[in-house]
């Protein structure tokens, strides 16, 4: 394919999906697998550490933060004081993306969360579409469905 045809294919799929109602963003985040990105990290987490009011800080999140939730058991820490984002590869796992097995798995950790435990970011939302639409080729009303669905159970306005 040559650049000219490569371009072509790009602009009409930016358009396609801007249509569908979703926006590019793209972001530049730091390679974790360069070298030395773990010694910088642990540099600059060393930094963080030796501030003055460090301690105070961490204690005080510490004191803020949930109780343990047992039904989830012991380690998993979720409240209605603290609530977790869905990922987007639970929602596809939970729409048979990946097989049954994923599925169910998606489908029992999905159950054990109340409606507002958790929340439904809009990027969640445009990459389930992305992966319904590319990877499960559904048709896009089907998708919609889907979205809606998903939206109507866990979205926070």
């Amino acid at each position: 394919m040559t650049h000219s045809a490569d371009a072509s294919r790009r602009a009409a799929h930016r358009a396609e999906m801007r249509a569908s109602g979703l926006r590019l963003v793209e972001i530049w985040v730091p390679d974790t697998s360069t070298p030395g990105f773990a010694q910088e990290a642990r540099r600059q987490s060393l930094l963080v550490a030796a501030e003055n009011g460090f301690d105070d800080m961490m204690n005080f999140i510490e004191r803020s933060g949930p109780e343990p939730n047992h039904r989830l058991g012991a380690t998993n820490y979720m409240s209605t004081e603290m609530r977790g984002a869905l990922d987007t590869n639970v929602l596809a796992y939970a729409e048979g993306v990946n097989g049954e097995a994923r599925k169910d798995a998606a489908l029992r950790i999905l159950q054990e969360f109340g409606e507002y435990e958790v929340v439904l970011p809009d990027q969640a939302l445009g990459e389930l579409f992305v992966a319904l639409i590319r990877n499960a080729k559904r048709e896009a009303a089907e998708v919609r469905s889907v979205l809606l669905g998903w939206s109507d159970r866990f979205y926070d306005d």
